[in-house]
């Protein structure tokens, strides 16, 4: 039993699971309080939805094509003179409001 588990554990690590269709993946997770975003149409090249709105660590890549559900907003690193940060439950990383389009923010709620 050990010989089968060491023999498949790399395997599994080797093969990280991947998402055929990201906004749905993204949309799975939001809840009835959640809103639904997608970039302002200034943005001219893809962004980084980091792993906090402080340190700068892209979790994935997003494109202007793409739409992502936002969960709460909160103060971060300063993006372009804007502090106001997304929390995105479906990728599990923030993405900075100086990219959203200007209906973003309605009705998310702030946390700290």
């Amino acid at each position: 039993m050990k010989l089968l588990a060491h023999t498949l554990l790399p395997l599994a690590l080797a093969n990280p699971m991947t998402t055929p269709n990201p906004v749905a993946h993204s949309l799975q997770h939001l809840e009835a309080r959640d809103k639904y975003c997608w970039f302002h149409p200034n943005v001219n090249g893809p962004q980084g939805c980091d792993s906090d709105q402080f340190n700068g660590n892209r979790v994935r890549t997003v494109y202007y094509t793409d739409n992502f559900g936002v969960r709460c907003s909160s103060t971060g690193k300063n993006v372009n003179g804007n502090t106001k940060w997304y929390y995105v439950p479906g990728w599990s990383c923030w993405i900075s409001d100086y990219w959203t389009n200007a209906s973003c923010d309605g009705e998310v709620p702030g946390v700290e």
